[in-house]
């Protein structure tokens, strides 16, 4: 546990999960989640990833998601871009994590990866 200080402590997480983290931290403390998606969406405007047509097939970047516990947010970039989106499946234990199927068609198109661990 992370001991309280004498006038509480502050927690701000980004992007969480699951928000129910939110309610771990207990005691007098200041626990708000904030959300990047606004600099995400500004930075990835600057990315200026046009689409182009290659062997007759358009290959506009797209979103995706390194799990399943991200899909409702890979699914609003997606829109707000209006691309296509994919999913990965895996199975993970503590020293490997395998990919068990990839739900969508990658092939050849610039894909952004959103997940919140940098090991997936």
């Amino acid at each position: 546990a992370i001991p309280s200080t004498g006038s509480g402590n502050i927690f701000l997480l980004l992007d969480l999960h699951v928000s129910g983290i939110l309610h771990y931290f207990e005691g007098p403390c200041l626990r708000l989640e904030m959300y990047a998606e606004s600099i995400l969406v500004e930075g990835i405007k600057a990315l200026n990833l046009d689409s182009e047509i290659v062997d007759g097939r358009e290959t506009r970047f797209m979103f995706a998601s390194a799990d399943l516990g991200r899909a409702k947010w890979v699914e609003t970039f997606a829109q707000m871009f209006h691309t296509d989106l994919a999913f990965i499946s895996k199975k993970r234990n503590f020293e490997h994590t395998e990919v068990h199927a990839v739900i969508g068609d990658v092939d050849g198109r610039a894909v952004i990866i959103y997940d919140d661990m940098t090991r997936s």
